[in-house]
């Protein structure tokens, strides 16, 4: 038998090696000025003159080209022209590299697919998009050399796909998925893009209060970053999932900080370029339609009727329809309801739903299947090392007695120590923590005593929160999970730090708020109870909480070390009212509550 199994894990680093050298391969060597052109295509500040002087000097020699260096140079035109926004009329250039290609897990394999999903959805031959897109994330699944930005946006481009075409569980799988590979990149504009996304997607399923969510998560994104005509168009989000909830007062407040933001909209309220304009119609219209302004909604939908995408049209007659039934006009509403499903088969002309639902299912099926595979592979895995270990003596039913007893001893011992402790702290092991914030039931029960004057405010906020100090250092939340914090420990890695405006503290902030809801309250208790606490304050107190060291804290925040010290000095004195308090004793108590 050990004979049989000693070969398995040599066995197994050889197919990993061979798959991992199969997966990174690359094509080339590349010509010098095409791999030039790459990197100048790749800057995060196209210089689009930059890049069409090199495209010049390189087409006087593409003669001399092999298969590689010609489908290379045509791989970087298409990715030029999908970066700056170029229509492509033909895609025989496209289709060629494409089909080059291949499903070949490779840089340029990545690149022609990516590029392929978005130059066709801007074509609107959606099948052609989807079948690039899911090549795209299957070649993922087989290297690990491309970019999360890519993904990201990937997903993007098949949640637009499937975006009015099928169930909207579809939509909303590829928004959640970018939004996750968004959240793992240095890309803060990205990630507010996917969650205004995700909003729109939501607010479409019906659960228009995460939909209201996520866009208050863009909106603060886009505003930390400058970008205030994209925050403006949340506010119009925001509309319409007010109208859908009924609440006509707060639509109307956010219509008007719409108009009052968007550069789009001059005087007279009237949108005067570039695009979504017709969306700004469609909700102008319902607003007036809901509150009875009936001669306003018919104007407005007319005006998005005028939109030469065949979409608006669609959703333009729709209303039409409606509206003209509502007011007993059947001979208007009978012709609208035509136009509607004229426009709905010219839209459905352009791609079959059913192969699009069809190839998404199929993918899902496949992940799935590897996934369960991936597991099993693990548990015959471990079977086997369990096995290994135990075989050579025989022992492998008295090895597995062993373990569990073992556990079972375990587990024993530390129920008795906890009960110890919480015997020793004067707290009933049969009685829970009880707190209820809303009705103001009672402050804690079972509390430790903490030398402060309960008459004061810090001796209330002692009093409130330092019930569990007999657990210091134990946090119940695993901030492990929190992106911004992975984020931070990224930058420090790195010798760097965060900007005071970085987006990434806001999210910190708005993780503590949903997931350490009692540290979240201790905090604003502490704002309200004491004077001058400002947000450099709060921010060194989660990073306390988080398990940051003092030095960590100080690089983060830009300032000295000491610096850091007297800030928790000054902070444990006013919480315990104590001249002597240490800042370790601040920080042993954050991390308690």
């Amino acid at each position: 038998m050990k004979h049989i199994l000693y070969p398995i894990p040599v066995l197994l680093l050889i197919v990993c090696s061979l798959a991992f050298c199969q997966c990174s391969s690359r094509r080339g060597p590349y010509n010098p000025q095409l791999v030039h052109i790459d990197s100048l295509l790749n800057q995060e500040d196209l210089d689009t003159s930059a890049v069409s002087a090199a495209f010049r000097r390189v087409s006087t020699s593409l003669d001399g080209f092999d298969d590689d260096n010609r489908m290379y140079y045509n791989l970087l035109t298409q990715f030029y022209q999908f970066k700056t926004y170029q229509l492509v009329e033909n895609d025989s250039v496209l289709r060629a590299v494409i089909q080059y290609y291949g499903d070949e897990a490779s840089k340029e394999g990545l690149l022609a697919n990516y590029v392929g999903a978005g130059m066709y959805y801007d074509r609107k031959e959606y099948e052609k998009a989807q079948d690039c897109g899911l090549r795209f994330l299957r070649m993922t699944e087989k290297t690990s050399d491309f970019d999360m930005v890519m993904k990201a946006k990937c997903h993007i481009t098949l949640g637009d796909t499937y975006e009015f075409r099928l169930p909207n569980k579809y939509t909303l799988h590829q928004m959640e998925q970018a939004t996750l590979c968004a959240e793992q990149t240095t890309d803060s504009l990205l990630m507010a893009d996917c969650y205004y996304a995700l909003s729109q997607v939501r607010k479409e399923g019906g659960d228009y209060q995460l939909a209201l969510r996520d866009g208050r998560r863009a909106y603060d994104v886009y505003s930390a970053l400058g970008y205030h005509d994209k925050a403006a168009w949340v506010w119009l989000q925001r509309v319409k999932c007010n109208i859908a909830l009924g609440d006509y007062d707060e639509a109307q407040y956010c219509l008007r900080m719409f108009e009052k933001n968007a550069k789009e909209v001059g005087e007279g309220y009237v949108v005067e370029y570039e695009l979504n304009n017709e969306t700004y119609y469609y909700v102008k219209g319902s607003l007036c339609e809901k509150t009875g302004a009936i001669d306003s909604a018919f104007m407005y939908y007319y005006r998005e009727l005028g939109s030469g995408d065949v979409g608006y049209k669609m959703g333009a007659c729709d209303n039409l329809q409606k509206l003209y039934a509502s007011l007993g006009q059947r001979d208007s509403s009978d012709k609208y309801n035509q136009l509607h499903q004229k426009f709905r088969k010219e839209m459905d002309s352009k791609y079959d739903i059913s192969t699009l639902l069809e190839k998404q299912i199929e993918f899902d099926a496949h992940n799935h299947f590897m996934e369960l595979l991936r597991y099993v592979l693990y548990g015959v895995g471990a079977i086997v090392m369990v096995v290994g270990l135990f075989w050579k003596r025989k022992k492998v039913a008295a090895g597995f007695v062993a373990l569990f007893s073992s556990l079972k001893k375990r587990r024993a011992q530390k129920k008795g120590q906890a009960l110890e402790t919480s015997t020793a702290n004067g707290v009933s092991a049969s009685k829970a923590e009880s707190f209820d914030v809303e009705q103001g039931k009672g402050e804690q029960v079972g509390e430790v005593e903490v030398e402060s004057s309960a008459g004061s405010a810090s001796g209330a906020l002692l009093k409130r929160y330092g019930a569990q100090l007999g657990n210091a250092n134990v946090v119940q939340v695993d901030y492990g999970q929190a992106a911004s914090l992975v984020y931070f420990r990224r930058l420090l890695g790195k010798g760097r730090y965060p900007s005071a405006d970085d987006p990434k503290w806001f999210l910190l902030l708005r993780y503590v708020d949903e997931n350490d809801v009692r540290f979240s309250r201790f905090l604003k208790d502490m704002q309200k109870s004491f004077g001058r606490i400002d947000y450099t304050h709060v921010r060194v107190c989660v990073l306390i909480r988080a398990g940051f060291r003092p030095s960590e804290i100080a690089r983060l925040m830009n300032v000295s070390v000491q610096a850091i010290s007297n800030m928790r000095k000054k902070l444990s004195e006013r919480l315990f009212e104590d001249t002597t308090a240490s800042p370790e004793r601040l920080d042993v108590f954050l991390r308690g509550i």
